[in-house]
């Protein structure tokens, strides 16, 4: 019995830690459309035209990650977005948590605020709300040895969402 709770408890560590270090592996820019679908372990939930859509774990919460591909065939940028509920509070804080996670990697980064509406101006109780109709917003980057990192507070069709962007830097 003691041997199936260390087994239970070893196999959730790995997998805990696993969803943190998703985000820290390495994009291997030269992979083709079918190269990523044969390799990537999550879930595939959507295939349209040069885009392929996952199901994954990032910093230990449910996201969806994104593999774009331009004209060429080649991978142009790796997202990770997760959407929020714009009834909630907690828009700010999600991010900056996950913000704190990526600047371990990174290092700190200067986040810009945008507010188009002056009600948002700290107010906590609505800041979902604002994020949803494009009125708050927040935007954070950094430049990794392999790929430009973009983190976003933003609206998508009036839902808030988180986005981590990955993008292949120019040559």
């Amino acid at each position: 019995m003691n041997t199936n709770k260390a087994l239970i408890t070893m196999a959730s560590l790995l997998l805990s830690l696993s969803s943190y270090s998703q985000a820290e592996q390495v994009i291997n820019w030269s992979a083709s459309l079918e190269q990523v679908k044969s390799e990537e372990r999550n879930k595939l939930l959507e295939q349209k035209g040069s885009n392929l859509t996952f199901e994954t774990r990032l910093f230990d919460l449910a996201f969806h990650l994104e593999y774009v591909f331009n004209e060429q065939g080649e991978l142009d940028n790796v997202l990770y977005y997760r959407s929020l509920d714009k009834n909630e509070n907690t828009c700010v804080s999600d991010y900056t948590a996950i913000k704190n996670k990526v600047s371990t990697k990174y290092g700190t980064a200067k986040t810009e605020e945008s507010i188009y509406n002056d009600k948002a101006k700290g107010s906590p109780d609505n800041v979902c709300l604002f994020a949803a109709t494009g009125e708050y917003k927040l935007d954070t980057n950094w430049q990794g040895k392999t790929e430009d990192i973009n983190l976003v507070l933003n609206t998508w069709k009036g839902t808030p969402y988180i986005g981590l962007y990955y993008k292949k830097p120019s040559k």
